[in-house]
């Protein structure tokens, strides 16, 4: 929680995985928010308050290979993470994407999702 926190987080850290294969860390809150930032330079990515309506409980951060935007002659990595919540939803992302939202939403759970 003290390095979101340190990265410009909400004091209310509830979750955090970092990847740093591509240099990523992704957070998530108490309040339901998800946040993505480049730990090297330290530039928020992705930031989606409210993303869930329950506590964030768990976050997976991965790189994944595939054509990113302005990629010249082929695949680059990519920072994609997976958010889950109280609210029993599981949520994938893709930090390139525009606008920001989930690629998929993941329901059907009974109670809060605590693992993915």
């Amino acid at each position: 929680a003290r390095a979101l926190t340190a990265l410009g987080f909400l004091s209310d850290a509830a979750a955090a995985e970092s990847s740093w294969v591509h240099g990523g860390v992704v957070g998530g809150t108490r309040g339901g928010g998800v946040a993505a930032w480049d730990a090297i330079t330290g530039a928020c990515v992705l930031a989606l308050p409210g993303s869930h309506a329950g506590p964030v409980t768990v976050v997976r951060a991965a790189v994944v290979a595939g054509p990113a935007a302005g990629a010249v002659g082929g695949p680059a990595l990519a920072l994609t993470a997976s958010s889950s919540a109280a609210d029993g939803c599981v949520r994938l992302w893709d930090v390139r994407t525009t606008p920001r939202q989930a690629a998929a939403a993941l329901t059907g759970h009974v109670g809060g999702v605590t693992a993915v």
